[in-house]
């Protein structure tokens, strides 16, 4: 049992030996490395994680980059859905996703900076594969913003029910998932 490290949080996480999971989520919804506390770090490991940590506080770097900020969804009478419990599952849903998978997939893309800066300038073939699936998910995270953010709108602002809504829910949902 370890005290949560995250600023003011006063829970206590217990971890579970053998889950082979370091990333632990405290009920203040911080995620954090059990062994290092640091923010959780998937896939660099601890000793990187210092040695970045290190390096860039000696030249003040702003490690912040990735954070995007969460805005309330207007839920204008005028936007009225025929099934109301498709609208909210769907508001859910996209709330789900801007809060929690668009931060984690720039949480851990912002590691692989780390990951990548640290890999021997030796392994070219291992640099090229690694810079080539950073590349895709630099990009693949891309798309979902685009998705998430701007083409959501055109529903939200939609006087009435457009039929093609669960296309774009459909295409939401596959940025999210591991392929």
């Amino acid at each position: 049992i370890k005290w949560c490290p995250a600023p003011g949080c006063e829970f206590a996480v217990e971890f579970v030996i053998g889950s082979g999971n370091y990333d632990i989520c405290c009920s203040c919804s911080y995620n954090f490395c059990w062994n290092c506390t640091e923010e959780a770090h998937r896939p660099v490991d601890c000793v990187t994680v210092a040695k970045w940590i290190l390096k860039n506080s000696a030249e003040s770097e702003n490690m912040n980059w990735y954070f995007v900020p969460s805005r309330k969804i207007s839920t204008n009478p005028n936007n009225v859905f025929q099934n109301l419990q498709s609208r909210q599952k769907a508001l859910a849903d996209l709330h789900s996703m801007q809060n929690e998978k668009i931060v984690e997939c720039r949480r851990v893309l912002k590691w692989t900076y780390a990951y990548g800066y640290y890999l021997p300038e030796h392994e070219h073939a291992k640099r090229q594969f690694f810079e080539y699936l950073q590349g895709e998910a630099e990009s693949g995270l891309e798309r979902l913003h685009q998705c998430a953010e701007k083409e959501l709108q055109i529903y939200l602002d939609a006087e009435s029910p457009m039929k093609d809504f669960n296309d774009f829910r459909t295409k939401l949902a596959g940025l999210t998932r591991c392929h």
